[in-house]
């Protein structure tokens, strides 16, 4: 049994799928963004609509930095390093909005006139800080090959301040569901896409994110786990973003 979860894990664990997963990853997000921008245009949904957009974009400009990254690593091994280490910097720039504008997007969803909340207007600063110091070093410290030190503490922060974008977002639209009447439909949508999608993708997030913590295990192993863990993550990513567009807002952007 141990073989074969170990196999299963180096088969998914390499450079190939990893690059196969951002490429679809990144086709699947683009059919769903040009599905938004030529749905209705309704002004009753134009803020949801921008909401779940930045999320989006934020999403593919992530899939595209990491996928180079493994195109680089397998066809271009000599490729200049100091490109790759501005597109890991854009990538954890684009972590941070995707993850902002996605708690922002599930809020939204429930109400028909949204109202910025008091959780967010304090966490959209600290994103932006966030955002502006990793984009500060992929243009100003773009000749310094390895992260900073600075960097390096951001990120660890980064994967646990990931928590604090959804997590209140999905207890307060849990509770106003549960509170007030809204069409079934609607809330078993909105219970499915926490619960199944958004909930185990936090967690894989966490998991995936055991190298910039643990010290001690293998390089070889930390690798391997990662780039599994990567792929499970695209994979649940991508899938929240095609339900979200065909399941939850089908009815509202989309017809």
């Amino acid at each position: 049994m141990i073989k074969v979860f170990d196999l299963l894990i180096s088969g998914i664990g390499n450079h190939h799928t990893l690059l196969l997963a951002n490429i679809i990853s990144l086709g699947v997000k683009v059919f769903v963004l040009v599905k938004l921008i030529l749905g209705s245009q309704s002004e009753k949904t134009k803020t949801q609509r921008f909401f779940f957009f930045m999320a989006i974009l934020g999403a593919m400009l992530e899939d595209f930095a990491w996928g180079f990254d493994c195109a680089r690593h397998l066809f271009f091994p000599f490729f200049d390093i100091r490109i790759r280490r501005c597109l890991v910097r854009i990538a954890w720039a684009s972590f941070i909005l995707q993850y902002q504008f996605l708690g922002i997007f599930i809020e939204s969803i429930i109400e028909k006139k949204y109202r910025i909340k008091l959780w967010t207007k304090i966490l959209i600063p600290i994103s932006l800080t966030i955002v502006a110091l990793f984009v500060y070093h992929a243009i100003f410290k773009f000749n310094i090959f390895n992260l900073t030190q600075v960097e390096y503490r951001v990120i660890q922060f980064c994967i646990l301040y990931t928590f604090a974008l959804i997590l209140p977002s999905v207890y307060y639209a849990l509770k106003k569901i549960k509170k007030y009447k809204y069409p079934k439909i609607i809330k078993n949508q909105l219970q499915s896409l926490i619960y199944n999608m958004i909930l185990p993708l936090l967690a894989l997030e966490l998991l995936q994110s055991e190298s910039y913590f643990l010290s001690g295990l293998p390089l070889a192993f930390l690798r391997t786990q990662h780039m599994a863990l990567a792929n499970l993550t695209i994979i649940i990513r991508t899938y929240t973003i095609f339900y979200a567009c065909k399941k939850m807002m089908k009815m509202r952007f989309l017809n």
